[in-house]
């Protein structure tokens, strides 16, 4: 899997279903969002990547701002 740098792209993400294998790195550190309800943001500007180890689906909304 190939990290992502966005230059400008905030991105906050509210998870609805997500699964314990379920990965977001920032910068090497590895981070669980879990689905509690809660808007998480995720700093994009920073190299990052997602990862589901899992067999079951995520259902995620992903809000982008510049």
């Amino acid at each position: 899997m190939r990290p992502i740098l966005d230059k400008k792209i905030q991105m906050y993400v509210l998870c609805f279903k997500t699964n314990n294998t379920e990965q977001l790195s920032v910068v090497g550190e590895c981070y669980h969002i879990p689905a509690d309800g809660q808007w998480y943001h995720v700093n994009t500007v920073k190299t990052h990547w997602v990862y589901n180890g899992g067999s079951t689906p995520r259902i995620h909304i992903v809000v982008c701002a510049i």
